[in-house]
């Protein structure tokens, strides 16, 4: 079985040198997307964790 996928990177600014999160879709290729679709957004985030998305820089709350 084949799977074709994309994932985009989002960045909120122009300026950000790291993405708020990723948009990901997937499909199953041999039967048209009946066994395996999904698109789906993925924010870049952790739990008690701060993220300057500009800088890169990050931190424990």
């Amino acid at each position: 079985e084949h799977v074709l996928y994309e994932v985009t990177p989002i960045y909120e600014d122009s300026y950000d040198l790291v993405a708020s999160g990723v948009h990901m879709q997937a499909c199953s290729v041999e039967d048209d997307c009946a066994s395996l679709a999904f698109n789906v957004y993925a924010y870049n985030v952790q739990p008690g964790i701060e993220i300057d998305y500009r800088t890169g820089e990050n931190w424990e709350e």
